[in-house]
């Protein structure tokens, strides 16, 4: 998700690393404001979200946007990219609520 116009080259570059790391990648440019970007996100059930603005580029990192644990901060692409494979290579499965939500013990492997 970039920012603002200023920031979608950079946002393109990491879009090419993160594709070229074999990650499946999707894009958002539009001209809107980044919390609707993040809703419209959210509502599509995206995993990650890697928000690039102009301090983003400015330091060489995205700021990572989890769907379960929300912001996460800034870092490093490399870290980023580090992270979903090994996620990928584990076969990582994470809860996405606590709690049975009425349903008994049945619930608690509720995972994506």
């Amino acid at each position: 998700l970039s920012v603002s116009e200023k920031s979608e080259e950079y946002a393109r570059h990491i879009e090419e690393q993160l594709t070229t790391a074999g990650l499946r990648v999707t894009n958002d440019y539009r001209a809107e404001k980044l919390g609707a970007k993040i809703r419209s996100a959210e509502l599509e059930k995206v995993p990650y979200m890697l928000i690039v603005g102009e301090k983003d580029r400015a330091a060489q990192t995205v700021s990572l946007r989890d769907r379960v644990d929300k912001d996460l901060g800034a870092m490093p692409v490399a870290e980023v990219i580090t992270r979903m494979q090994s996620e990928i290579v584990k076969r990582t499965v994470r809860q996405t609520f606590s709690g049975s939500a009425g349903l008994g013990e049945q619930a608690s492997g509720h995972e994506y």
